[in-house]
C-alpha cells in the first residue's frame, strides 16, 4: 500500500516516515522496499532534500549505515544551514569510525547552532560532542 501511495506522489507519507519505519524495525526486507521507493523517486528529483532524509532515516534503521552517511550526506548538501542534516550526518559519521569527518560536520553544526541562537544547553551538548570527537582515533 505505502509503495503504491509513494508511486503517485513520494511526499504523501513525509509526516508518517519515522513511525511507518519504526514500525517495520522487525521486517527488513519491507523497509528495503520502502527505501527503495525512496530511492526511485529521489533518482527523478535528486535536489529533494527530504528524499534524502527519508532514505538515510531508513537506512540507519536497516544499519546500513554507509548508505545512510551517502544520503545525509547529500541532504547537508543541498540544505547546508539544517541543523537537523548535520547532526544526523555528524553521527552516522561517528558511527561509521569516520571521526575526522564526523568532527568537522560537528563543528559545523556548532557554528549552526551558534549562528541560529539555539539555547546554551543544546549548543553545550553540541560541545560536548565535538569535543568527544577530537579524541576519538
Amino acid at each position: 500500500m505505502y509503495l503504491k501511495l509513494l508511486e503517485a506522489n513520494p511526499h504523501v507519507l513525509d509526516s508518517q516516515v519515522t513511525q511507518i519505519a519504526d514500525s517495520m524495525r522487525d521486517q527488513p526486507d519491507l523497509l528495503r522496499r520502502l527505501r527503495d521507493a525512496y530511492t526511485a523517486a529521489v533518482a527523478k528529483k535528486p535536489d529533494d532534500a527530504a528524499l534524502h532524509s527519508f532514505i538515510g532515516l531508513i537506512s540507519m534503521r536497516l544499519n546500513e549505515l554507509p548508505q545512510a552517511a551517502d544520503a545525509f550526506g547529500h541532504w547537508t548538501q543541498l540544505q547546508p544551514q539544517s541543523l537537523e542534516a548535520h547532526r544526523n550526518y555528524t553521527l552516522v559519521l561517528s558511527d561509521t569510525r569516520q571521526y575526522p569527518q564526523a568532527l568537522a560536520e560537528a563543528q559545523t553544526l556548532l557554528s549552526l547552532a551558534q549562528q541560529q541562537q539555539l539555547p546554551q544547553d543544546q549548543q553545550g551538548a553540541i560541545q560536548g560532542l565535538v569535543e568527544f570527537l577530537k579524541v576519538q582515533k
